[in-house]
């Protein structure tokens, strides 16, 4: 359960074991003062907020993002910005939790996403993974979900898209391996046109377990599709 306890500073804050805390008095004037709700709307937000901390205290980003996403907005404000990115990686639970928002509400997904101070707070964020390696771009292959492989992909820059396309999970499995695993060639050739050729080859390059490349993969369960992406994507010199 929630420790609903004064504090100094902003309204919601975690413990240093990850516990939320909650200043309900601090809460409704921030809502009032720095969020221009009225009194009513504070009033309603602060019971909504307190109602689900003291159910869900260790999953309330999550519980937000997925049962009530108006209130998401409002507690990531009502969290100091320069210990925003630890209050969602310790409250999202890792990167299942991260994609279980962005399918559920790819807006609010958005809003967390630019949230945190910078691109390199970002980029931690969408480096997250769960416990067999996999990011939220990862899942997003998988699942066969283009419009969150975009919003990750467009909202850093293209440097970081080759650092997020290069993660490996245990299996050294990139998300290009994933997409020629389950022949996604639609969203592997969303990935390829976000990359420079040079990035493109060094990908394509990369062994996952047993050595295979996406190319290999690609050949040895006769996905055609996204054989044509890798050749379209680089030269015939470069494969």
């Amino acid at each position: 359960m929630a420790t609903l306890t004064p504090q100094i500073g902003y309204p919601l804050k975690l413990s240093s074991g990850g516990a939320l805390q909650l200043n309900v008095i601090k809460l409704e004037n921030h809502l009032i003062e720095q969020l221009s709700y009225n009194q009513t709307e504070a009033s309603t937000l602060v019971n909504e907020i307190t109602s689900l901390v003291r159910e869900d205290n260790k999953s309330t980003l999550l519980s937000a993002g997925i049962k009530a996403p108006h209130l998401l907005n409002v507690i990531l404000q009502s969290v100091d910005p320069s210990e925003r990115l630890r209050f969602i990686q310790i409250q999202a639970g890792g990167a299942d939790g991260l994609y279980d928002i962005a399918r559920y509400h790819l807006e609010t997904y958005r809003q967390i996403l630019q949230s945190v101070s910078g691109d390199d707070e970002r980029l931690q964020l969408l480096q997250m993974k769960d416990r067999i390696g996999w990011t939220v771009l990862h899942f997003s292959v998988y699942l066969y979900v283009p419009k969150i492989v975009q919003v990750i992909l467009e909202s850093v820059s293209e440097e970081m898209r080759y650092t997020l396309l290069s993660m490996e999970d245990n299996y050294k499995r990139t998300p290009i391996h994933i997409a020629c695993i389950v022949e996604r060639s639609e969203v592997l050739e969303m990935m390829m046109r976000l990359i420079t050729v040079e990035m493109r080859c060094k990908l394509l390059q990369l062994p996952a377990v047993l050595g295979y490349t996406p190319l290999h993969l690609s050949a040895l369960l006769d996905h055609t599709q996204c054989i044509r992406v890798i050749a379209d994507s680089v030269s015939s010199q470069q494969l």
